[in-house]
């Protein structure tokens, strides 16, 4: 009689742990739910800007200040998936697709495009300052290697002049503006989709295709204020080259032997 109460007793018990567990499982459930829930209501889907053949719309994507000045960069986002693809973090903002960056100047309301359409896209792209104690600001995913060593270059200026405090910094961050930028371009030509390296200047707007076949920027070096130099892979080999933002032009490359 003893066991069969016994045997009775643990049934219970598991039941009573068995009803706890899933319990669990749906208060897990519940919570993931309303987490995700949550997050996307605060997510509105912008209306197209425009659309091409049917298909691919074009919207506003981030709205991106660029430091140290009176310039907004806004990108031109598709639902195109054809296209590279990417995430945001504090430095460096990356999106699907990008097809356009228009500079929006706040002070005279004028505005301007990176590239004359939307049929082209823009790999990735990087702001820089006429200093390398300055922070630059990255777009895309084949600029990640190169603004994270110049972030830390920039930081540990920050350090050495003891600038520390939020304000402290911001300041420092306008000491040192957005002077010029270069950026990774793709653009058909007949059949063929052709890579290319555009640099420019933020303060007149006057901008150069220049380098052809161009796959990733590795890592840059601001030279001067109006040199940088580059570290590229391009149409499957390494070189270094020299950007003079005066002239908008390449005027010195190297290749590095790699075989």
């Amino acid at each position: 009689m003893t066991d069969i109460k016994t045997e009775k007793k643990t049934n219970w018990l598991i039941w009573i742990f068995a009803a706890f567990g899933l319990a669990g499982v749906v208060a897990v459930i519940f919570i993931a739910i309303s987490i995700a829930n949550i997050g996307g209501s605060n997510q509105q889907e912008r209306t197209p800007l425009a659309v091409v053949d049917g298909q691919i719309e074009y919207r506003m994507g981030q709205v991106i200040d660029l430091q140290g000045n009176d310039q907004s960069a806004i990108t031109i986002i598709s639902n195109d998936r054809n296209g590279s693809s990417g995430s945001y973090s504090s430095k460096s903002y990356r999106e699907n697709v990008i097809h356009n960056i228009i500079f929006f100047d706040r002070d005279s309301e004028q505005s301007r495009k990176l590239l004359s359409d939307n049929s082209g896209s823009v790999i990735a792209a990087v702001f820089l300052p006429d200093q390398e104690t300055g922070l630059p600001l990255a777009i895309g995913t084949q600029m990640d290697d190169a603004s994270d060593a110049a972030e830390a270059a920039a930081l540990a200026a920050m350090e050495a002049a003891e600038t520390t405090g939020a304000p402290a910094r911001e300041q420092y961050k306008r000491s040192l503006p957005l002077k010029h930028y270069l950026a990774i371009v793709a653009q058909r030509d007949g059949e063929i989709i052709a890579t290319k390296l555009l640099v420019g200047r933020l303060s007149d707007g006057k901008q150069a295709l220049t380098l052809e076949g161009v796959e990733s920027l590795e890592r840059f070096w601001i030279l001067s204020p109006m040199e940088v130099g580059l570290l590229v892979q391009q149409s499957g080999e390494l070189f270094h080259h020299i950007v003079n933002f005066g002239s908008l032009s390449i005027t010195r490359s190297t290749k590095i032997e790699v075989n």
